[in-house]
């Protein structure tokens, strides 16, 4: 209902109210009428009131934002659009966004998804990110402000579509689908689980059921825990655009501030707090597509050959992209393990890590010499690491040379050390020694220097013992 006619009602209530007939002997009568005509005058001045504050403080997004009305079939939708140079980094840190015209590597496919678009170019992707009403990705949250980043020629184009109240959706949802056609997949980061799941329930509230959002889709989050996690800084995307980057944001907002402006410029029609969220969300796709660039350079396994090492890039970094090689089972994991020993590394445990992954890779080889050359430089400097260097080595001089006096004394220093850092010992998986086993371990080397049978009984661990030279 109108404004207009809510005042027009009131009147008409106040004027029925004056020209009802009534006794004039029953004077309770037309006082309560009179207090009634009152209460009415006084909401009619209120309501009055209010249509005029709300007026003067109107303002529509398109005078707080530089954009404009674009037309669809749902009907016409607001529309921002910002230019990049593509030679300009965005950051000390940062690539040109006009390397985005590589091909994507097959190991970012690998742990981002989207393995149909191996070797593709990055440019043909579209970096989307949204802001919504909320954290949930039913029907009941709406995304109000969609972004999506592309190449147009020779510069970065961000297109950022609003819905200025919920009439808007179907022509956002329309606009939307007609840009993501164009492109041969996206990139988000952390969209597999919340932006694609809420447009998704979004088109299908608008029956769409069938949402046309590309089927190749690149979530760089997976890559950005894996290449990233070593630098110990979290992997919130303004996290790592500070540290991979160096961009430090000016004039941001907090993200958990947003919902709540948007509900204020659709109460009151006043748009003059949303300028931030735009700002925001365009940090967003343009960090986001420089990351993407990183990521798609550290496992680029042309990266350690002709192009180099980038001098920005830490041994964790490289490490990172060695272990996403090993799981793939990729043939370049073994040189770029140790072009990270040649890194600088932030904590100097990752180190010993990187050293116990390197001769695990050799154990498997045949590798002997190297095995060993490795296990010992743990075993000397390892920390946390030595438990497991020195059961390794004392399995080798078990198993190998046969010298179960010397697979004792590692044995025994092994967990000595297991005794010593109780709580503090803090390791991966692959890489903790159970006490229990080590006693196990112990008690066999015992039998065998004393040349008695050994039958291993329930809780034998050999599952360990699988040295073969």
């Amino acid at each position: 209902m109108t404004d207009k006619s809510v005042t027009q009602r009131l009147r008409d209530l106040s004027s029925q109210a004056s020209n009802r007939p009534h006794s004039t002997t029953d004077n309770s009568h037309g006082e309560v009428i009179d207090a009634l005509r009152k209460l009415v005058d006084r909401s009619i001045r209120r309501h009055a009131d209010h249509v005029k504050i709300k007026a003067s403080m109107s303002r529509p997004i398109e005078e707080v934002v530089s954009g404009a009305y674009e037309e669809t079939a749902s009907g016409p939708i607001f529309v921002s659009t910002t230019r990049y140079a593509l030679k300009q980094p965005l950051g000390p840190s940062a690539p040109g966004l006009i390397e985005l015209n590589r091909e994507c590597p097959p190991a970012l496919c690998g742990i981002s998804g989207g393995r149909n678009v191996c070797g593709a170019q990055l440019s043909r992707m579209v970096y989307l990110d949204t802001e919504t009403t909320g954290l949930a990705t039913t029907s009941g949250t709406y995304a109000f402000l969609v972004g999506l980043g592309y190449l147009e020629g020779d510069v970065f184009r961000v297109d950022q579509i609003y819905m200025r109240d919920h009439a808007d959706e179907p022509a956002l949802l329309q606009l939307l689908a007609d840009r993501l056609r164009e492109y041969d997949g996206m990139v988000t980061y952390n969209g597999r689980s919340y932006d694609i799941p809420l447009l998704q329930a979004r088109f299908i509230t608008n029956r769409e059921f069938n949402p046309p959002l590309p089927s190749e889709h690149l979530d760089l989050l997976y890559a950005a825990r894996r290449l990233w996690k070593g630098r110990n800084t979290g992997c919130r995307l303004i996290e790592l655009e500070q540290e991979i980057l160096g961009i430090t944001r000016e004039g941001d907002i907090p993200g958990h501030l947003i919902p709540g402006l948007y509900f204020d410029a659709v109460r009151t029609g006043n748009a003059s707090h949303m300028a931030p969220v735009f700002h925001h969300n365009r940090l967003d796709i343009t960090s986001l597509a420089a990351l993407t660039i990183q990521a798609s350079r550290l496992l680029n396994p042309a990266s350690y050959q002709s192009e180099g090492l980038d001098p920005e890039w830490r041994g964790e970094d490289i490490a990172g992209a060695a272990r996403v090689f090993e799981k793939l089972g990729l043939q370049e994991t073994t040189s770029m393990y140790r072009s990270a020993l040649e890194g600088e590394f932030r904590l100097e445990d990752q180190k010993y890590e990187l050293l116990c992954r390197l001769s695990r890779i050799h154990r498997r080889e045949g590798d002997s010499e190297n095995v060993i050359s490795l296990l010992d430089q743990v075993i000397n400097e390892g920390r946390c690491y030595r438990p497991y260097a020195l059961i390794e080595r004392a399995k080798l001089f078990e198993h190998a040379d046969a010298d179960y006096e010397r697979a004792h004394e590692l044995t025994t220093a092994a967990i000595s050390i297991l005794d010593e850092l109780g709580p503090r010992y803090d390791v991966p998986y692959e890489f903790r020694v159970s006490l229990d086993a080590a006693h196990h371990r112990l008690r066999r080397l015992e039998a065998r220097k004393a040349g008695l049978p050994w039958h291993p009984g329930a809780q034998a661990d050999d599952s360990m013992d699988d040295f073969s030279f």
